[in-house]
């Protein structure tokens, strides 16, 4: 009772026009597609290991019908597996929680009756929200222009949407006896009208889901006294056979845990550049600039030979550091090679840097930690030993000890040693204000994380009771989830990016499997930002230029 008080508390959702904005959420997003006086039907996309809370409506049924993908739905004591045109009905009250289980994460259509938003209990979240109430504002973005929308026809007409290899039809008719001809497992759910007892009683409404069978069975003794809209959705012919012959292949192969869903696309939210003010995303941008001249100054200064020891650079993963400092400076660091950007993200003097990286007193660690180890208690930020991942156990130390909020970063290859889950376990245990980041390029010097294990190291993070998602490195992103994450600690980020040059060194194997530096432009040109993006991008070149020379002219 205490729960569903304090989420009524929330601000009124009355107000919104749910048509024209998508609601971003931590699992993925959700949109309206149709919504008349009696049913709301909304989209929604999770992806891969991501999951809604542990959730009730005491005040409304749903109606559920998986599009895309295989879901696992819970409820309190049991679950059961979805597959494409699975549906399901839960009654008024029922926790439920659905996840997504497949590669490329999951689509569904969610119909709720009676209409209202506000009618949400959260029992359990792996996002911090329980007990809170339906996402404001501040998490909703604007309608892309793509997004599908439902509309009404003419009686005896239907309108027909293509979506994920099904054809979806909004009908409206008054004899179903038309219908007998149809494929009878044809998933139906009905929009407006009912089938009605003679006591004038509804035995089918809007929101009810179905098989096309079932609704005829029942219709023959109940009549619909004014017709019926509905939905209807069936596979086109080459979905089948393409799900046919694909869950064949999949019986045979299955792409391992750790790297599904690897791409520049992985839980990307629509329009969430929008939601961030033009000052927040050239304020990225710049320091990602910064970052990345800054690195390729110091590749050309150490191709010649000034330099005695292995460099790290982050060409390619310089956006990252850049993104979270965005929302908060606030941390004490602990990273290991390729550690640059966090430095100079975090506020750290770039003269300093090229300096150590000279092995000049003069430098942030006086020249003697060099590339692998940037040490500078300035700036809150601790040098490594060089012990692949040891940095995450003495993160959860410095956390414990000084109550103050930490910062960790590790590679995909460092997270899976032994002593990183026991230091995430004990964060979880005792509650540490420590975001874990992982960094994964999926590169172990050349060994691919497919080769090295076939678990995901998000799906670890979860089971040891930390808030947990598997992104792409999309600055906005990075951004948004350390926002969320930081009222939700401790938390892990495993980050999906491309290391674009060697482990060590400067050489290169061949073109990254995207280039977000690149892919971030073409967004800002999007945003109407890309003459304002090439003066910062200059700027940054030319500063970082003329640092570097100015430290070689040094004695």
């Amino acid at each position: 009772m205490s729960q569903e008080r304090s989420q009524k508390n929330g601000p009124s959702l009355k107000k919104i026009d749910f048509k024209n904005v998508v609601v971003n959420k931590p699992w993925g997003y959700e949109y309206l597609v149709f919504q008349n006086d009696h049913v709301a039907v909304w989209y929604l996309y999770l992806r891969e290991g991501a999951a809604t809370s542990l959730h009730c409506h005491p005040k409304k049924k749903t109606g559920i019908i998986l599009l895309k993908g295989e879901a696992m739905i819970s409820f309190l004591q049991d679950s059961h597996r979805l597959r494409p045109l699975s549906k399901l009905m839960i009654r008024p009250g029922l926790f439920h929680s659905t996840r997504a289980v497949s590669p490329g994460g999951i689509a569904l259509l969610e119909l709720e009756t009676p209409v209202d938003k506000e009618n949400l209990v959260r029992f359990e979240d792996l996002y911090g929200r329980e007990g809170k109430s339906y996402e404001g504002l501040d998490q909703m973005s604007p309608m892309p222009s793509d997004a599908v929308r439902f509309s009404v026809p003419e009686e005896g007409a239907s309108h027909e949407y293509s979506l994920h290899g099904l054809t979806l039809a909004v009908e409206k008719i008054s004899d179903l006896s038309a219908l007998w001809k149809r494929d009878p497992e044809e998933v139906a759910a009905v929009l407006d009208g009912a089938l009605m007892s003679k006591g004038n009683e509804i035995i089918v409404g809007p929101g009810d889901v179905g098989s096309l069978a079932s609704l005829l069975r029942v219709a023959a003794m109940f009549p619909p006294p004014e017709g019926l809209t509905f939905l209807s959705i069936k596979a086109q012919d080459e979905t089948r056979n393409a799900a046919a012959k694909a869950g064949e292949a999949a019986a045979r192969v299955r792409k391992p845990a750790s790297i599904r869903g690897r791409g520049p696309d992985l839980g990307l939210i629509p329009g969430l550049p929008w939601r961030f003010s033009v000052e927040r995303t050239l304020s990225i941008f710049q320091q990602t600039c910064r970052n990345r001249y800054f690195e390729f100054e110091a590749a050309k200064f150490y191709n010649t030979g000034v330099m005695k020891m292995p460099i790290y650079l982050s060409v390619g993963q310089e956006h990252i550091p850049a993104s979270i400092a965005s929302v908060s400076k606030d941390f004490l660091i602990f990273a290991q090679h390729r550690g640059h950007s966090y430095y100079l993200s975090f506020g750290g003097d770039p003269a300093k840097l090229a300096d150590e990286l000279l092995h000049r007193d003069s430098g942030c660690a006086g020249g003697m930690g060099g590339s692998a180890s940037i040490h500078d208690p300035a700036i809150g930020m601790f040098g490594h030993s060089g012990l692949m991942g040891d940095q995450v156990p003495i993160a959860v130390g410095a956390a414990l000890g000084s109550g103050k909020r930490v910062l960790t970063m590790t590679g995909d290859a460092s997270v899976e040693e032994d002593y990183v889950f026991g230091a995430m376990g004990y964060a979880a245990t005792k509650k540490l204000p420590v975001l874990f980041i992982c960094e994964d390029n999926n590169l172990s010097i050349l060994t691919e994380v497919q080769t090295r294990r076939s678990w995901n190291m998000a799906e670890v993070a979860r089971s040891l009771g930390l808030a947990a998602a598997d992104i792409t490195d999309d600055p906005w992103l990075i951004a948004y989830y350390t926002e969320q994450y930081l009222h939700n600690l401790p938390a892990f980020l495993n980050i999906r990016t491309c290391r674009h040059l060697w482990h060590a060194g400067t050489g290169k194997d061949g073109e990254p499997e995207w280039n977000r530096f690149e892919l971030f432009k073409q967004e800002l040109e999007e945003l109407k930002l890309g003459k304002e993006a090439r003066r910062i991008e200059e700027q940054a070149r030319q500063d970082m230029e003329e640092l570097w020379q100015a430290r070689l002219q040094r004695p």
